[in-house]
């Protein structure tokens, strides 16, 4: 091309010594177009995952948080009082999910639904129902599920609900023993 300067040989070459790029050069990161060093890929933190390690005695027809007493992993330290908070600078999309397992003592459970609320108010949820004509379901235990994308800011917090309504006196309770779970990552 008449008028340009090509590079000819090996001498005329930029090498990494020759860029202003910040950041470190290294076998495991990349030149972005801003002329800086990241690194490629991304860890999805922080997460959390906590289950109900026992029972819960619960009130039958009433949304009750779940009392979640074991933490299998909480990267950020951020699950305390059965809830989960946004760390500071974790705004973004998180993938939430939980599993609810409601059992009752008399077998005349008819309806069982997991729930998500975010800052004290219900977000979504899913039920399983037991449409036999509201009779007795067979043992007794039903599990319900919820999985969510959600945007999050710094300190918004996530708690776990459930839900279950019997045909006869409320007997009911949260089934632990890792059924009863909740969980979640920031996407990248």
């Amino acid at each position: 091309v008449a008028g340009s300067t090509a590079l000819t040989s090996a001498a005329d070459a930029v090498d990494i010594a020759m860029l202003s790029a910040t950041g470190t050069a290294s076998s495991s990161t990349f030149l972005r177009g801003d002329n800086s060093w990241a690194a490629a890929g991304g860890t999805n933190t922080p997460y959390w995952h906590v289950w109900l390690d026992g029972h819960q005695n619960i009130s039958g027809s009433t949304a009750t948080k779940v009392q979640f007493d074991t933490e299998i992993y909480d990267s950020a330290s951020a699950f305390s009082s059965y809830k989960w908070t946004c760390p500071v600078g974790s705004a973004g999309y998180y993938f939430v999910y939980a599993n609810v397992v409601i059992g009752s003592s008399n077998n005349y459970l008819q309806n069982c639904y997991s729930q998500l609320y975010k800052n004290g108010a219900y977000t979504t949820g899913d039920g399983y129902y037991n449409w036999y004509g509201h009779t007795a379901h067979d043992t007794g235990r039903m599990n319900a599920s919820f999985r969510q994308v959600i945007s999050l800011a710094e300190g918004d917090y996530l708690e776990c609900y459930g839900y279950g309504v019997e045909n006869t006196a409320d007997q009911l309770r949260f089934d632990g023993n890792g059924g009863t779970q909740f969980g979640g990552f920031k996407l990248l």
